[in-house]
Formats: C-alpha cells, sequence, structure tokens
C-alpha cells in the first residue's frame, strides 16, 4: 500500500497479548508491516504505563494518519474514531461483552464496517472401540486420531468402508477435554500456554470437598485430555455430574483466553496462601499515625501486619510499607484488594519509583469487618441472605474475624465470582462455535450471530417493568433479579412466551422465544447462584430453536436440564409437589399447540433426570458416610 499523508479509512486488528506467539501484537505487527504502514499499541506487562511509541501511534491512528492499529484489547477506549471500517480479533474475547465492545470501535459514523474473529479450525478422526471390524489395518488403528484426509487415505487403500457412526470426529465442537479443579493451584507456560502441573488438594482440607463431584474421578481421568465423548461416558457410567466450569477444551483459541483466566485465578489455596503471606510472614515496615507521608525515625520492622494490627487499639492508624517485584505485583495487590472489601486496609497508594504499596489499615471493633463483607454481599445478596452467609462465615475456622471473613471471601469469589467469568468465556466459544455451522449459508448464520447479539442485550423480558400488551407484568429481571423467584411458578409463567395472549398483535412466537432466550443468557451471566428457573428456561427456549444436528447446542440443553433439575430437586422439601410439578413441565412443552418436544425428546429429558437423581443420591450418600461412617 502507498504510503499517505492521510487515509480516508481505517482498521484494527485486537491481539490478545503483546509479544512470543503467532497471536501477538509483535509478530502481527511484523507481518503485515510488509502490506501496509500501521502503528502499535500495547500497555506495559503490569500495567503501570504504556509502550513508548504506544501514545504517538494512537494520535497518528485518530488523526487518519495511519490506516492500521495492531494492539491489545484496550486500545480504542474513549477513541471516537468514525472511520473504521474493520475490526479483526486474532483470538475471541473474555466474554460477548468484551467482543461487542471492541467490535464497536467500527462504523461510527453508521456506514458498512466488518468485525471478523478468528478461529482455529481442525478435523481429526478415529475409529471408535465399538466398531465390529477387525481385518487389517483396523486392530492397529482403531482408537488413535488421524487426520481425516489420512484416515481416508488409510481406508481406501485397503478398500475399507466404515459406517459414518463408528468414526469420531474432533474438531472445535467436538473437541479434547479435561477436568479442571477450581480450587487447584495450576501452573502455566507462558511459552505454549500449557499446564505444567497440578496438585489437586482431594481430602477434607479443601473447602469444597464435602459436596465435590470431581473427588469422585480416578487419577487416569484427572489430568490428562480425553475425547469429549469418552470424558461423558466414563462420568456417565459413574454417575458423576458437574458443570461447565469444571471442564476446559484443548482447542488453541479456549487455551489462549484460559491461560489469562488461570493466571487471574490461580486457585482458592494459592490465594490464601498469598493473603497468609501478608499479613504474617513477608517482611514490611511500619508506623503509627497516618498525620505525613513517611517517618524514618519512627519505622518499625516486622514480618507481616497482622501482628502489629492485633496489638494496637482500636482506632490507631498504622502505616505499612509492602514491598513487590515484578512476580509478585498482580498477587500483592490483589491481596490488598480482597482486604479492601472487609475494611482491613482502608486506603492504599503506590510508589512506583520504590516498588512499595502504602497501605493505611485501623484497628476496628469487633463485628465491623463481618458488617463490612455484610455490605459486599448485598450485591449479590438480600439483606437477609447476605446476614446468613456472615453468620456461616463467623463459624467457620479461623484465628479471628479477619482470618475468617477473608477465608470465606476467598471461597466466595472461586465460587460465584469466578464461576461467572468462567460462564462468559462458554459463552463467547459457543458464539464462536454458532459462527463456523456448515449447515446454512454463511450469509444466513451471519445474521443469526447479529440476532443473538441483539437479543442478548436488547431482550424486552429484561426490561424492568415490562408489560405486554394486555397489560400483564412480563419481566424475567423483575421476577428472578429483584423478586428473587426461581421455582417452577416462574417457569411455567415465561413458558407462556410463545402463546398467542402474550405474543400480542404485534409478535410472533420466534421473535418472542429469541427475547426470552437473550433474557435468559443475560441474567444468568449475572447470577452468583444457580436459578433453576432460569436453567429450565433456557432448556425450553433451545428446544423451540431446536437444531437436530447441533451438538453444542444439545450439550447446552442437558447441562442446563440436570443443573436445574438437580437444583429444584434439592431446594424443594415437599418432594411428591417437585415431581408432579416435572411431569407437569414435559406436558407443558406440547400444550397449547406448542407441540415443541417429540416423543424421542421427552425420553431423553427423562433419561437426563434419571442421570440427575443418580448425582443427588450419591451427593447423599457421601454425606451420610462422612457424618456417620466410623
Amino acid at each position: 500500500m502507498t504510503k499517505h499523508d492521510s487515509y480516508d479509512s481505517a482498521g484494527i486488528v485486537f491481539c490478545p497479548h503483546v509479544k512470543s506467539t503467532g497471536m501477538s501484537v509483535q509478530v502481527n505487527a511484523d507481518n503485515l508491516s510488509n502490506i501496509c504502514e500501521l502503528g502499535t499499541f500495547a500497555g506495559s506487562d503490569q500495567g503501570l504505563g504504556m509502550d513508548n511509541n504506544s501514545m504517538e501511534n494512537m494520535r497518528l491512528f485518530r488523526d487518519n494518519r495511519l490506516p492500521l492499529m495492531v494492539a491489545t484489547k484496550a486500545f480504542g477506549m474513549g477513541i471516537d474514531k468514525p472511520n473504521v471500517r474493520f475490526t479483526i480479533n486474532m483470538n475471541y474475547s473474555s466474554s460477548l461483552e468484551s467482543f461487542v465492545q471492541e467490535a464497536g470501535r467500527a462504523g461510527r459514523d453508521r456506514k458498512m464496517a466488518l468485525s471478523i474473529i478468528l478461529m482455529s479450525q481442525y478435523r481429526l478422526a478415529r475409529i471408535n472401540r465399538r466398531c465390529p471390524i477387525w481385518s487389517d489395518p483396523i486392530p492397529v488403528i482403531k482408537g488413535k486420531w488421524f487426520k481425516e484426509r489420512d484416515l481416508k487415505t488409510i481406508l481406501n487403500g485397503f478398500g475399507l468402508t466404515i459406517d459414518p457412526q463408528f468414526i469420531d470426529i474432533c474438531d472445535p465442537v467436538s473437541d479434547m477435554v479435561r477436568l479442571k479443579c477450581p480450587t487447584a493451584k495450576n501452573m502455566a507456560d507462558e511459552q505454549d500456554n500449557k499446564t505444567l502441573n497440578w496438585n489437586w488438594p482431594c481430602n477434607d482440607t479443601c473447602s469444597k470437598y464435602e459436596n465435590c463431584q470431581l473427588r469422585h474421578t480416578d487419577n487416569a481421568h484427572r489430568f490428562k485430555w480425553l475425547y469429549y465423548k469418552d470424558l461423558k461416558c466414563y462420568l456417565d457410567a459413574n454417575g458423576i455430574r458437574f458443570g461447565a466450569e469444571n471442564i476446559e477444551y484443548q482447542c488453541g483459541d479456549y487455551s489462549t483466553v484460559m491461560y489469562f483466566f488461570d493466571n487471574n485465578f490461580k486457585g482458592e489455596l494459592e490465594e490464601k496462601k498469598k493473603m497468609h503471606e501478608l499479613l504474617s510472614v513477608k517482611p514490611i515496615t511500619y508506623f503509627f499515625g497516618n498525620d505525613v507521608q513517611y517517618k524514618d525515625d519512627q519505622l518499625h520492622e516486622g514480618k507481616g501486619f497482622m501482628e502489629a494490627l492485633l496489638n494496637s487499639n482500636i482506632g490507631d492508624e498504622l502505616v505499612v510499607w509492602i514491598p513487590y517485584d515484578d512476580d509478585s505485583y498482580q498477587d500483592v495487590a490483589k491481596a490488598i484488594y480482597r482486604m479492601c472489601i472487609i475494611g482491613l486496609i482502608d486506603d492504599f497508594t503506590q510508589d512506583y519509583n520504590r516498588h512499595k504499596f502504602r497501605i493505611v489499615t485501623e484497628r476496628k471493633k469487633t463485628g465491623a469487618y463481618y458488617e463490612r463483607m455484610k455490605q459486599f454481599l448485598m450485591r449479590y445478596y438480600s439483606e437477609e441472605r447476605a446476614e446468613n452467609e456472615v453468620e456461616r462465615a463467623s463459624v467457620r475456622k479461623g484465628q479471628n474475624e479477619i482470618h475468617k471473613c477473608l477465608g470465606y471471601l476467598t471461597e466466595f469469589v472461586y465460587d460465584k465470582v469466578v464461576m461467572k467469568r468462567k460462564r462468559a468465556i462458554d459463552d463467547i466459544r459457543n458464539f464462536c462455535l454458532t459462527g463456523i455451522r456448515e449447515d446454512k449459508d454463511w450469509k444466513e448464520i451471519n445474521e443469526d450471530l447479529k440476532d443473538e447479539i441483539f437479543y442478548y442485550f436488547n431482550s424486552k423480558f429484561a426490561r424492568q417493568g415490562y408489560e405486554t400488551e394486555a397489560g400483564e407484568p412480563f419481566s424475567l429481571y423483575d421476577d428472578v433479579v429483584d423478586n428473587k423467584l426461581r421455582g417452577f411458578d416462574t417457569i411455567f409463567k415465561f413458558m407462556r412466551v410463545i402463546d398467542n395472549d402474550v405474543i400480542g398483535a404485534s409478535g410472533s412466537p420466534k421473535d418472542n422465544i429469541k427475547h426470552l432466550r437473550g433474557a435468559v443468557r443475560l441474567i444468568r451471566r449475572g447470577e452468583t447462584d444457580v436459578n433453576p428457573a432460569l436453567s429450565l428456561l433456557n432448556v425450553f427456549c433451545i428446544l423451540v430453536l431446536w437444531r437436530p444436528k447441533d451438538n453444542n447446542m444439545l450439550n447446552d440443553l442437558e447441562n442446563s436440564f440436570i443443573e436445574g433439575y438437580t437444583q429444584l430437586l434439592e431446594e424443594t422439601t415437599d418432594k411428591e409437589l417437585f415431581y408432579s410439578s416435572i411431569l407437569r413441565f414435559y406436558k407443558e412443552l406440547n400444550a397449547n399447540g406448542r407441540n415443541i418436544a417429540s416423543i424421542g425428546m421427552l425420553d431423553r429429558l427423562k433419561g437426563l433426570a434419571n442421570a440427575a437423581e443418580l448425582s443427588v443420591n450419591l451427593k447423599w450418600l457421601d454425606n451420610f458416610k462422612q457424618q456417620y461412617a466410623i
């Protein structure tokens, strides 16, 4: 491309990281620099400053003097450049919201713009162990993976034809998977993004041990990559059930996103260890009174600041200097943030030159840390639920109120917040898998993707105070988020969205079900607890929009049904009412002319119900053994 003084249009290439891999800013900028003039934008490794050329490149790009920017996702925040014609993501984002924000950098002049996500494409094949053929070379190659075309070449060379039911395909939809323990520490290698070491604390020292299903798996199925269907068969045979947060995929696109996820969330035990070091092990200096920035003549040395704080009087201020290096920065910063939440740290600043944090803490009266934690929990729960959670925290193991609050808070983050982040990654993965389907023309799939984004962010059922044309309150947000409803009444109410009395004169069943699915997905993403009503409504939406050959949709249906069924079974004290309500759910699928579930699909749902029952019974048996076994 010829160099110009000014460019009428521009594009942005978003990369997941700065250097080292083929998806980095550095490598892509080098490759593209032979094609056109470009600039790069990247923050520093710690977010403490900008690359020397980044700000100048951003100015040139904004002023139409550069046609292309190769940048990390932080680029473009706050810049309103109208003539960006395309964005390219070298890897899918960490959430649908992030992708829309990045794609939104283009087309701000309301003219045609394109947004592209690049995905790895691969297709492996194997002859599975159910194949009844034993002539050469089947015994040698059975169970081994080949590129699909290579396997066809081998079979053609021997004049063999294998029924498709005996061929397994591994691709981005039916991928290799591995179990993931949210409590364990994962050590990731920065060069190839592979997990090198695992440490699963499968004993009663783990806070999740009592109700954890992962502990029932054997080592042969814990630490190695397995074909999804093989793992599913093993889990089904042993009655083991858990959510999608305990599964990770081998696909390079997914593992790149998970690399950042694992580095941000290194494991519950690892984070507790870091906070203990900060409180009681790490060498620090401190002085009393926050009246000046520094007191050279009144400095004390210690290992952590907990002892000095507990030995001070209520209301005394303690100023602590905590050193960090490049390797420990993120861990120290995260621990300080956690301590701010419960009121242990009242203020902090960062001295970039000396590589130290300056924190201000004050000895508080008994109960003050519990009260601050309650205020934090009320972002997610009702006041009554928050009070109950604080009561749970107060009786947990710990030397004092501070230990108990920090221990509970760390477990809460991994139980709830991390699960939400993982669900966001799975959502964007599913979105991309929809985009690479081959059963429809790409232009039709493009419209499907635009619909999915539109209904996710603009669902009428996610609006507060929404009413039907007849004036009936029909806001899923009001019922589930504000009123905390989670039972069968809510499920049966919103199954009516495809009925004429709810559709009204200006709507359609297809439009309404897309609105409902958008609301379900959006609200599920924001919930810290599993809401069984949302899970079964997701099943309902999938059945209405059913695509028979879509394995991704099938997996979503199965996981959502088991999740909703299990949660309702455990929460409902009246079991007779529960089973009658489940039977009604099956009937409602085909009531009022809906006819969305075939006999085969109903049988599939009932089979999933049996699997959920087995999982609940095994969980009860585990609890019984722990309480009464000698």
